[in-house]
């Protein structure tokens, strides 16, 4: 599920004594009553796992990922704890990126996450795609919901853009560069190469058109 190849079991303990957490696992050793039976499960996963391994993935669609919006947010600004798909987070919006990302999955367009660090030591723009790392993306979807870009993503996406690719955008750019209000994200909606798409409908027609 989601380029998962590898089972690593968790975990064998030594003591709980002083321990300060509330869980305690189960220990995967000798006190578990099927531990002799244990090989065969182990050697079943250890061939799923090599066979699943095996060749590479080709992701053509990259999703950028808005975690730096989300530090714009003061503590106390919104409700703590964990969140789930029915209670995303208001500011700012997730509510149509996690549709977007499941309904992406559900629909079997496979994508990779865009985070905008790793983005700055590793992207590049060519001939209409867009590299990062070994991997290479023809298109790439821009979220409602990033409300600040990082300088270097804003400069990534220029040069993809004069190279002839094609950006997504489920909305408007951002207002802020590295978290300062700035007009410059305005300048990728001029580009021929920025495309609306509004919802997970249009995304999706837009997807079948591309690729």
């Amino acid at each position: 599920v989601h380029g998962i190849n590898f089972l690593n079991q968790h975990l064998t303990l030594s003591t709980v004594a002083g321990a300060r957490k509330r869980d305690h696992p189960q220990s995967f050793d000798w006190r578990q009553p099927w531990w002799e039976e244990y090989g065969e499960l182990n050697g079943y996963f250890g061939r799923l796992s090599y066979l699943l391994s095996q060749g590479e993935t080709r992701n053509r669609i990259l999703l950028l990922n808005p975690s730096t919006s989300g530090y714009l947010e003061t503590p106390g600004s919104q409700s703590g704890g964990l969140r789930s798909r029915q209670d995303p987070p208001k500011s700012p919006d997730m509510k149509l990126y996690l549709q977007v990302a499941q309904g992406l999955c559900d629909r079997q367009w496979n994508y990779d996450f865009g985070d905008e660090f790793i983005m700055g030591r590793h992207g590049e723009a060519e001939l209409g795609a867009m590299r990062v790392g070994k991997r290479s993306y023809d298109v790439v979807i821009y979220p409602d919901s990033m409300t600040t870009i990082k300088a270097s993503t804003l400069a990534l996406l220029e040069r993809f853009l004069q190279a002839g690719g094609t950006v997504l955008a489920m909305g408007e750019p951002a207002v802020r560069v590295d978290g300062q209000l700035s007009e410059a994200p305005k300048r990728l909606a001029g580009y021929a190469g920025w495309v609306r798409a509004d919802d997970l409908s249009s995304l999706t027609r837009q997807l079948e058109r591309l690729l």
